[in-house]
């Protein structure tokens, strides 16, 4: 018998498959989104929840539903269309971001960043939408940050599909490697 390390390697697993998404849940939260830029957040609202309820197992598209549900309330809420609070902002960047409009996304974020400026959100979200503008250097240095402040965000990236376009970069794969503390 030898004692030491054994010699059998460790494997990888594979990446996770990606899985189509039902087109009816992209049609109700589309819907959803032109509710929520009409104002008519109450509609949008119930709109985003709906989704939620009936399709559980679109784990993004719920998750997004629920972050646009929730900026609903708050608009509902405070009836001001002008975004205060950092929460609100982050909420309401979620949201250019999902309508693609990125730079209204950065503005926001930027705000919110200026309030709170170690909330790893807000600098996640920051990350995530520069790696969508295309603006590489941008995302991985906001990137770097918010697994700085929390290291779970690490994980995070590895799995978001934001970072599509910058997923096979030699820095990025080094910013998300290692271990969460």
């Amino acid at each position: 018998m030898t004692k030491g390390r054994s010699t059998t390697k460790k494997s990888t697993p594979p990446p996770p498959k990606r899985v189509q998404t039902n087109p009816k849940v992209l049609r109700d939260y589309e819907r959803g989104l032109k509710l929520f830029f009409q104002k008519k957040f109450s509609d949008a609202q119930a709109r985003f929840l709906s989704v939620i309820e009936d399709f559980p197992e679109e784990r993004d598209v719920v998750e997004r539903s629920r972050q646009n549900a929730r900026t609903c309330e708050i608009r509902l809420q405070s009836g001001a269309e002008k975004l205060r609070k950092p929460e609100d902002m982050y909420y309401g960047a979620v949201l250019q971001v999902n309508n693609q409009e990125f730079e209204e996304a950065v503005q926001l974020l930027q705000k919110a960043r200026e309030l709170v400026p170690q909330d790893d959100r807000v600098i996640y979200l920051l990350s995530a939408t520069h790696a969508l503008k295309g603006d590489r250097d941008r995302a991985l240095t906001y990137l770097r940050e918010a697994i700085q402040i929390k290291p779970l965000n690490r994980t995070l990236a590895k799995n978001d599909p934001d970072f599509e376009e910058i997923r096979e970069d030699r820095e990025f794969l080094d910013t998300i490697a290692g271990d969460e503390d």
